[in-house]
């Protein structure tokens, strides 16, 4: 299902989505790090077209494909806006991880 933004923020505010309750924090960052690359590959960007899009460094774009970090709301939206369509959902979604 879609998510309209205020709700996922709201959503991230307060903590995971119910849906992934079960799975450990380092799973969901994983998960999240690995759509976050394939959204990218999707559109034959490289981590610094990202970066540069976001304004940070391909670093920080690094540590979240590799699991390190999760991105802050502030780039959780704009990697919405900017590599899902507008879906914050998206970005969490497991099937995706996998490909």
């Amino acid at each position: 299902t879609r998510l309209d933004v205020k709700t996922w923020v709201v959503m991230m505010w307060y903590g995971i989505p119910k849906q992934m309750d079960t799975q450990p924090k380092h799973q969901i960052v994983m998960t999240l790090g690995s759509n976050i690359r394939a959204a990218r590959k999707e559109r034959n960007m490289t981590q610094k077209d990202v970066a540069d899009l976001l304004g940070i460094t391909n670093r920080d774009v690094s540590r979240w494909e590799n699991g390190k970090v999760e991105p802050g709301p502030k780039y959780r939206l704009q990697l919405a806006d900017e590599l899902f369509g507008g879906d914050v959902s998206r970005m969490y979604e497991v099937e995706r991880a996998a490909a």
